[in-house]
């Protein structure tokens, strides 16, 4: 669906959920590139730039987690830059840019504040708009790593693991999507020399000043978690340890008294068997000597 906003000469297409026929427009429209037009089908698995002499295309990802559920995911927008238009397609997963266009085209003050200063400065904004959509999932990861951090003593040792294995997964996920980007937006910076808004620098900085920031921030909670990690290893490693031991000690304490009641299960002649009072003095040995055991492996130094 190809929705659109003109004003002052300049145009922001946002097409969600791309089809055949929107390929076919942009193309007799504005000629771009078949395999460009072709990415914009596909899934591209990172962050690109290409620039031709009538336009520029770039392919950007941004992280989503679905309301239920921890695993975060990569959506992709890609933007054609012209002129005069801006163009942007995405899935309807990304509603953060919905939302955004549906506001422009609803406020007339934001619109021509938006549109005023060509589609340098659209462009910007849009991604502005997406960029600042991450940082409540970086506060999402930061209370979730208090969370576990505050109870995992409590918590089953499966479930502590998955939390954090989720959490290590999704901030590897941003480095590895917000690292390539943060060099496209350092071009932007100190490459663009017809953009029409001449301290267009100053913006796509401000833009790679908040990529640096959140991966500064996934770098720091990774460091958190892994000092999680081994903090909750430490702490199996102790359970298990107490487990061997006490199973140990049960093991060792049994073992004679396992071996007396073998003794005097056999079919020959032992000490007290025809006394009347045998049970009673076997019995009287078998709990002195765990009496013994219990106080030797309680107080003993071992």
């Amino acid at each position: 669906m190809i929705q659109n906003i003109q004003y002052n000469g300049y145009t922001w297409y946002n097409i969600v959920d791309l089809t055949k026929d929107d390929l076919d427009f942009l193309y007799k429209k504005y000629k771009f590139h078949s395999l460009d037009l072709e990415d914009c089908m596909s899934k591209v698995q990172r962050p690109k730039i290409e620039e031709y002499d009538d336009y520029k295309f770039y392919v950007l990802h941004f992280p989503t987690i679905p309301r239920k559920g921890l695993r975060l995911r990569m959506e992709e927008v890609d933007i054609f830059w012209g002129r005069d238009y801006i163009v942007t397609i995405h899935n309807n997963h990304i509603s953060k840019l919905t939302d955004f266009y549906n506001m422009i085209e609803s406020n007339e003050e934001i619109r021509k504040k938006y549109f005023s200063k060509g589609p340098d400065y659209l462009l910007y904004r849009i991604i502005r708009e997406l960029v600042n959509e991450i940082f409540p999932l970086m506060t999402r990861f930061s209370h979730e790593i208090d969370w576990i951090d505050s109870s995992f003593e409590t918590m089953k040792p499966s479930k502590v693991i998955e939390r954090i294995s989720a959490l290590r997964r999704n901030l590897i996920f941003i480095q590895t999507s917000l690292k390539p980007q943060k060099s496209i937006f350092s071009y932007f910076e100190n490459a663009l020399k017809d953009q029409e808004e001449k301290e267009m620098d100053i913006y796509w900085g401000d833009i790679g000043d908040y990529i640096g920031k959140i991966l500064d921030m996934a770098e720091d909670y990774q460091e958190l978690l892994e000092g999680l990690y081994s903090s909750i290893d430490t702490l199996l490693t102790f359970r298990m340890n107490n487990i061997m031991k006490t199973l140990t000690i049960f093991s060792v304490i049994m073992l004679p008294l396992t071996f007396i009641t073998s003794m005097y299960g056999m079919n020959i002649q032992l000490p007290f068997m025809q006394s009347p009072h045998a049970f009673g003095v076997i019995s009287g040995v078998m709990g002195s000597i765990t009496l013994l055991m219990i106080i030797f492996f309680k107080f003993g130094r071992f």
